[in-house]
């Protein structure tokens, strides 16, 4: 194995290869469930996607809309851009100087830190329009006003700024308490991006995240044309020849039609899964994979007899043994160890008996086998005429993975690393020992 394929910790980021994984904490626990950057990175494993930052900065788009799946890291990017950009507010509670978080990522030093001129240096408006699935307009247009008010008050510190004038500082406050009208809400997001302009001399940077769930929801309850209406001429207005921006990201699952809610905006990139641009960017790739299996603990091992799926390129950090024949036969005289954790996770499942066989045969620490109730039937007559007990069977882990509602392969990767530390944490520690850990962490 080359230097290059050595795992190195310093300073709480993990490099291995390409691949940088940050855990500042040392604990490495996996961050099931959060979608904000800073506490990510205190507590768990991050694993490194700020060089998305560098392709928006190097993109000159005044305006990009990501849109991919569901659970693909969306929201954090989204944040993670926010803890980067911006200039702390003196208002908002969560804010930091995010320096010791970024340190030692890969933005900070790529091109000889070039980027690190960004970081504190916009005022930035923050929006998440996930919570607004509403049944109604009305209900709609009151989850707005809400929202806008409070970001508003994260930038209370506006309503004293000597740099305002006295009619602007009265529309901040109307805004901020929630007593504006409707035309004022509309407005919100061209005036707080004025008058944030305004007060620092700086362009501001607007950061909208799932812009697409009130309106998926108003087109299953049937007032589309309401929220249509509403989020175009609220886009428009700050996002469309405004010398007041920056630059602006919109994250969503899917792109509108252009003939809806972007037709008056000229200036937007859209970027989806299909592009190569910050294909990497989101969801996992198979070395970050690798690289977290093996942060937590694991030597990984990638088994297969394709060369065109068994690469450095593919797995450029995992030990490769490549098997010949076109079949799994040689696997049968492959060594394993009671240790071992054997993931099952052959191409259209083809070589899952041989595989789930030869792990139990040996008498691995684990198994878990990808699949469907149909195909774990076939599987299992398979493995079972080839003399396996139905209890050996039973110990193999179907579907594979921990269970919190993974769907996607990024989910999936996350699911299947954290089942196996859940299992090594359940095999090195007995039940009172586990006990006191977890009500020591108030998760009694």
């Amino acid at each position: 194995m080359s230097n290059a394929d050595i795992g190195t910790y310093e300073n709480g980021i993990y490099r291995k290869g390409d691949v940088r994984i940050s855990d500042l904490s040392s604990r490495k626990m996996l961050p099931i469930g959060d979608d904000l950057f800073a506490t990510t990175v205190q507590n768990s494993v991050f694993i490194d996607k700020t060089m998305l930052i560098a392709d928006v900065l190097d993109s000159g788009s005044k305006a990009t809309l990501f849109c991919r799946p569901r659970r693909f890291g969306k929201s954090l990017n989204l944040n993670m851009m926010q803890r980067f950009f911006e200039i702390p507010s003196i208002s908002d509670p969560a804010a930091m100087d995010t320096t010791p978080l970024f340190e030692g990522l890969s933005i900070w030093d790529a091109d000889d830190g070039r980027y690190r001129e960004h970081h504190g240096a916009y005022p930035v408006i923050y929006f998440s329009f996930k919570a607004l699935k509403s049944s109604n307009a009305e209900e709609f247009l009151n989850g707005v006003a809400v929202a806008v008010a409070d970001e508003y008050r994260r930038h209370a510190y506006l309503a004293e700024s000597a740099l305002l004038s006295e009619y602007d500082r009265a529309a901040f406050d109307r805004l901020a308490s929630g007593e504006a009208e409707a035309v004022e809400v509309k407005a919100s997001l061209q005036l707080l991006s004025r008058l944030l302009f305004k007060h620092h001399g700086r362009r501001v940077v607007v950061l909208i995240d799932e812009y697409d769930a009130p309106v998926m929801a108003a087109y299953t309850n049937g007032f589309y044309s309401e929220v249509i209406d509403f989020v175009k001429a609220w886009l428009t207005a700050a996002l469309k020849s405004s010398e007041a921006l920056a630059f602006a990201c919109l994250t969503g699952v899917q792109r509108i039609s252009k003939e809806s809610i972007f037709s008056d905006l000229n200036n937007l990139t859209v970027n989806t899964s299909l592009n190569v641009r910050s294909d990497e960017r989101y969801g996992f790739t198979d070395a970050e994979v690798a690289a977290l299996a093996d942060h937590v603990g694991f030597h990984v091992v990638a088994v297969d007899y394709d060369p065109a799926f068994l690469n450095e390129e593919r797995f450029p950090t995992a030990e490769r043994i490549m098997l010949h024949g076109g079949n799994f036969d040689e696997l049968a005289n492959m060594p394993a160890r009671p240790e071992d954790y054997v993931c099952v996770l052959t191409r259209g499942h083809m070589f899952d008996p041989e595989s789930c066989i030869w792990a139990l045969q040996n008498g691995v620490a684990y198994v878990g086998m990808m699949g469907c109730v149909g195909k774990n039937s076939t599987v299992h007559d398979l493995v079972v005429n080839a003399g396996i007990s139905e209890a050996d069977w039973d110990r193999v882990k179907r579907p594979i993975g921990l269970k919190f509602g993974a769907k996607t392969p990024a989910e999936l990767a996350i699911a299947i690393v954290a089942e196996l530390v859940d299992v090594r944490y359940r095999q090195r520690y007995s039940e009172a020992a586990r006990a006191k850990h977890e009500a020591s962490l108030g998760r009694e």
